[in-house]
């Protein structure tokens, strides 16, 4: 299952914050589609879909959703220091 690390958790936790969302709202991760090409999405919603694998690290609820589960399986979702600020990033489990 997808791994998510406390600094993803705590950069998701402030997102959701300055959005103005509840702290039980969960960030869920499905398969989209940008310029015309498959793509990993997120959204914060407050249930997990269906069929969704859930996890939870630091208060922060995570759904990947079963089209992408897969996918991700071996992933880790981690956050970067940016000269923007914290970027999200997928990688793959060591």
């Amino acid at each position: 299952m997808l791994q998510v690390t406390t600094s993803a958790a705590t950069t998701l936790a402030d997102a959701r914050t300055q959005v103005g969302l509840p702290d039980h709202f969960g960030i869920r991760i499905f398969r989209g589609v940008t310029d015309g090409r498959s793509a990993f999405e997120f959204d914060f919603v407050e249930e997990p879909e269906d069929g969704d694998e859930v996890g939870e690290i630091q208060d922060t609820r995570y759904y990947v959703a079963p089209e992408v589960a897969r996918p991700l399986a071996n992933a880790v979702l981690d956050a970067e220091e940016t000269t923007q600020g914290p970027q999200l990033t997928l990688k793959k489990q060591e």
